[in-house]
């Protein structure tokens, strides 16, 4: 089954801030796109891993380079009445998931999902 992969503006921003060359950007969304073909609960996507996070939304684990980091997580969650996919959240691996990052990442998927609510 293939989805609609969709990012938060946030997120885009999170992806800019982390990594600043294009080329780089360019190469890990392409792993983004890899989310087009999750199944819902599985714990891998083609060859990349998929965690359930105990707060209440998934994580994607990109462990590849690209710029000046080893490894990356993005932060999603699948839209319940279509099934799109949202990113809401892309972090460093070596950046800790703190209590104020996760009632960000939560902040940001009501606020996708009150959007997603009005377009009904």
């Amino acid at each position: 089954m293939e989805r609609k992969v969709q990012i938060c503006p946030a997120a885009l921003d999170d992806i800019e801030a982390i990594l600043s060359r294009l080329e780089s950007r360019t190469a890990f969304l392409r792993h983004l796109l890899k989310l087009k073909y999750w199944c819902s609960g599985d714990d891998q996507v083609i060859d990349l891993e998929v965690v359930w996070d105990e707060n209440g939304f998934w994580e994607l684990c990109i462990d590849e380079q690209f710029g000046f980091c080893c490894g990356y997580r993005v932060e999603f969650f699948e839209e319940e009445f279509n099934g799109q996919i949202w990113i809401v959240n892309v972090r460093r691996d070596d950046e800790e998931l703190s209590q104020r990052m996760v009632s960000t990442v939560n902040a940001r998927i009501d606020i996708v999902d009150g959007f997603l609510k009005q377009q009904l």
